[in-house]
């Protein structure tokens, strides 16, 4: 894509970069994802998590009762609902697009534990990737009145050699007027199209099930 790469989020480890394992790094890191493969979300699929978290508005809510929060999304018309009141999983083996995810509190951080992915999203626009291998652990915390301080926690021994962790600020639109709108992707689609004609195909995570083992 012709856009800058902005400056990297990732604060651990030190150098800012993810520890991917040297197999992965090839694929990651604008390597064959970017360069093969079209971007999921492109093709209309969720941004998965944490990405969509840095994409269009969304909304975080808590129905009565304390036994869900729901954070919805303008982006593909994504909901996430996710179970506070300490519920068992599903099996291992059934996977998702934006995983599986528990939440809890940890004093005043909103801790969403995630599992069952399916390793069929990228982390961002230049091909950064986890497997179905993949935990996920997100930390909100409100640290000012329009404020939430938002902490990504990604393991995947699969790809990486350690854990890494990225943050950001989560904004709150204080417009009254505003609203979150239905984001139209597959009416009238051009993009994918052309970028099949220029030869790049589907994602589905097939790079790194080709992995060597």
């Amino acid at each position: 894509m012709p856009w800058e790469v902005g400056a990297a989020m990732v604060v651990d480890p030190a150098d800012r970069k993810i520890p991917y394992q040297p197999w992965a790094a090839a694929i990651g890191r604008r390597g064959v994802n970017f360069q093969k493969y079209i971007d999921p979300r492109t093709a209309c699929g969720t941004g998965g998590v944490p990405r969509l978290a840095l994409q269009d508005p969304s909304q975080i809510l808590q129905p009565p009762g304390d036994t869900l929060v729901v954070w919805n999304f303008e982006d593909h018309h994504v909901s996430r609902i996710i179970p506070m009141d300490g519920r068992p999983r599903v099996p291992s083996n059934m996977k998702f697009w934006n995983g599986q995810s528990r939440g809890r509190w940890d004093g005043n951080t909103l801790v969403l534990d995630v599992t069952n992915l399916n390793g069929y999203t990228w982390i961002d626009d230049s091909g950064n990737f986890y497997t179905d291998a993949a935990h996920i652990v997100e930390r909100l915390t409100l640290i000012a009145p329009d404020t939430i301080h938002y902490q990504v926690t990604i393991e995947d021994p699969t790809a990486y050699t350690r854990p890494f962790t990225m943050v950001w600020a989560q904004v709150r639109i204080t417009d009254p007027t505003f609203e979150i709108y239905e984001e139209s992707c597959w009416e009238g689609e051009r993009d994918l199209p052309r970028m099949r004609e220029l030869g790049m195909i589907e994602y589905y995570g097939k790079p790194w099930r080709a992995r060597p083992r």
